[in-house]
């Protein structure tokens, strides 16, 4: 498994270099117990757990989560790519133990004898490694289809997701503040009456003067 070491060492050399967020920690703590399940399924006896777990970290880093649908193209393009780097070894052992038995019969060109007699075996290993390839594209494509679809957040807005509780944890109790009984009325000032008007007197004829 020296070539996969490798491999996964120029995987992790070339990872982002901003600092784990507090966001990414959440959602791989909220998928850990997945995670394990599928790891069993993924990393064989002879193969590294810590390298895995490490790629895995990486592109949870690289690729924020911003929830379970993302976080699961994100850990199916992690699982793709450690499979591809297991065909990267087994390539390298096939070809290896082909040139070992050249070299005992003696062939000229060890590599063109090894090549030779994998040939079959060489052409299934590059249809998987295809198919592995063309999983790790659709996931990459779903994920960010739907990180473009995010709602834009306001600015100066900071998304936080909460930590998940132990499971012994006591459920938050959540306070209320008391609500008044009544209500505070407020008096009305009272209206200053209006002075009544005072009727002005009908003006007195004046007698018409004698020619």
């Amino acid at each position: 498994m020296s070539q996969l070491k490798s491999d996964t060492a120029r995987t992790n050399g070339a990872k982002s270099n901003g600092p784990v967020t507090e966001e990414g920690k959440a959602i791989s703590a909220r998928n850990s117990l997945r995670h394990g399940l599928r790891a069993k399924a993924v990393v064989l006896p002879d193969e590294s757990q810590e390298e895995f777990d490490e790629l895995r970290e990486d592109y949870i880093e690289r690729f924020q989560p911003a929830d379970c649908v993302e976080s699961d193209l994100v850990d199916t393009m992690a699982v793709a790519r450690w499979r591809l780097l297991r065909i990267a070894s087994i390539e390298s052992g096939i070809l290896t133990e082909g040139i070992n038995l050249a070299i005992k019969f003696e062939e000229d060109n060890h590599l063109s004898f090894s090549f030779t007699r994998n040939q079959d075996t060489l052409a299934n290993l590059t249809r998987y490694e295809n198919s592995l390839n063309r999983t790790f594209d659709r996931a990459l494509k779903q994920l960010q289809l739907l990180q473009k679809s995010r709602p834009t957040p306001p600015a100066g807005f900071v998304r936080q997701i909460p930590k998940p509780a132990p499971p012994d944890a006591p459920e938050p109790q959540h306070h209320r503040e008391p609500q008044p009984n009544n209500l505070l009325l407020v008096p009305t000032p009272a209206r200053t009456p209006t002075p009544a008007l005072t009727p002005t007197p009908a003006l007195t004829p004046t007698p018409d003067s004698e020619p």
